[in-house]
């Protein structure tokens, strides 16, 4: 039987149904009535704090692609902060035109930026430490996190492999970053993130090789890429994770791109499996809290769609919160999953200082052991139970939907309980603590 001591962690649930005395309620509803009376031995739960789960979650932008609908600076700001997001993460290159605008756009949007820096393993130190030492000068209050290379160990866009050293070369720009964010005291609360590598491509051999390179000394946060190929979200993340904890002494994760392609005509097998666009605003509330659970921050890839001449069969074009039309000019269609996390977001933001919120009595539990609960505290003492399956809702292989049968699940407070009846769709409820 999993420890259900902390379910703000995974693996939460579930001792066996408790009974089946109080209502039963639709998976859509909210929520349902509470039946008062003592229950007896509860488990200490710590919630997360709402407002570091709200700021957890971040979307990737392009600021420098001129040559889709990022090059509409602040038409994409605008359409960034609509969705309420903490954070983007992007190339920060101040010699390209749009740079300033954005960190001007982000400054008056109280939006942080997560900067990119190192576009490949050639880019020289000078320029590197010199980029650093820019955002130092010029847009530390809203420099988030400093990221290194980007995939060093793909196939990159001119058709020749990495070099076979590129775990040096990629810890060698990791020590420029780190070193140079660490000499800038403008610097000091900007969190350095080590190297994100291919989703797909990524191995155990490459997590071994890049620590014996010296990579772990380099960094307060490991990136991580992983995208779940049309599932549901924490596919093979474990996996990744456990390479982690392993070969880079468990330093945090921030997952730096996840998300899925909405590109359903595209008919090839290798590459991203595509999903519908309301598939994508199920599984985005549940990509941040499965982050959330194993103690992550995520990045939602990406915000625009890329120019795709309607057809919508390229898949890296079709990843967007927004999709675009064919010349991506503004104003551009909200994908589901903008009003779906617009809300998920809204729900989670409790400005203020940092706060840890008092442990409370739960106990949550199915029959169903794909049953995910994670819970989340605000300063007002408000508790909130996020409660779903983990299950696949799209089949990436076969291209259809999967039935993902509601099932009774048991919620114990020191106050009463109640039973919801849950599927794949996120549910937030409110608990009586």
């Amino acid at each position: 039987m999993p420890d259900v001591s902390n379910l703000s962690r995974r693996g939460l649930l579930l001792a066996g149904l408790a009974g089946a005395a109080a209502p039963v309620v639709t998976p859509r509803s909210g929520g349902g009535a509470w039946r008062a009376g003592a229950v007896s031995a509860l488990p200490l739960v710590q919630p997360i704090a709402s407002q570091r789960a709200y700021e957890a979650f971040g979307v990737c932008a392009h600021p420098h692609f001129d040559q889709s609908g990022y090059k509409y600076t602040r038409d994409w700001m605008s359409a960034l902060a609509s969705v309420g997001a903490r954070y983007f993460r992007g190339l920060y290159a101040h010699q390209h035109f749009a740079n300033r605008t954005t960190t001007e756009l982000a400054r008056e949007n109280g939006i942080k930026w997560g900067a990119t820096v190192c576009p490949d393993l050639f880019f020289p130190d000078s320029d590197l430490a010199g980029r650093i030492r820019h955002i130092a000068s010029n847009a530390a209050d809203v420099c988030l996190f400093i990221e290194g290379v980007n995939e060093p160990n793909n196939v990159r866009g001119w058709g020749s492999p990495p070099p076979p050293d590129w775990p040096q070369r990629t810890v060698a720009k990791q020590r420029v970053i780190w070193e140079t964010v660490r000499s800038e005291p403008r610097l000091s609360h900007v969190h350095v993130v080590g190297p994100s590598l291919h989703a797909s491509l990524s191995t155990e051999s490459d997590h071994r090789r890049l620590r014996d390179a010296g990579l772990v000394r380099y960094m307060d946060f490991a990136g991580l890429h992983r995208y779940p190929g049309g599932r549901y979200p924490d596919h093979l993340l474990d996996q990744r994770l456990s390479w982690i904890k392993r070969y880079w002494s468990g330093k945090p994760a921030w997952i730096t791109e996840t998300g899925y392609t909405n590109a359903l005509h595209h008919r090839e097998k290798e590459g991203h499996a595509p999903v519908p666009e309301d598939v994508s605003a199920v599984y985005a509330p549940a990509a941040l809290l499965e982050a959330l659970d194993r103690g992550c921050k995520v990045s939602w890839y990406e915000l625009l769609d890329d120019p795709d001449p309607l057809a919508k069969d390229d898949i890296e074009s079709n990843f967007g919160m927004f999709a675009t039309a064919f010349e991506d000019a503004p104003p551009w269609r909200a994908k589901p999953v903008v009003s779906t996390m617009r809300a998920f977001l809204a729900r989670l933001d409790d400005p203020g200082p940092p706060y840890r919120p008092a442990r409370i009595g739960l106990r949550v539990s199915s029959e169903a052991k794909d049953v995910r609960a994670t819970v989340t505290g605000r300063r007002d003492g408000a508790v909130t139970l996020h409660v779903r399956r983990a299950a696949n809702c799209w089949d990436p292989a076969a291209r259809q939907r999967i039935p993902v049968a509601p099932v009774p699940v048991v919620v114990e407070t020191a106050r009463g309980s109640m039973t919801l009846v849950v599927d794949h769709n996120v549910q937030s409820i409110p608990l009586r603590t």
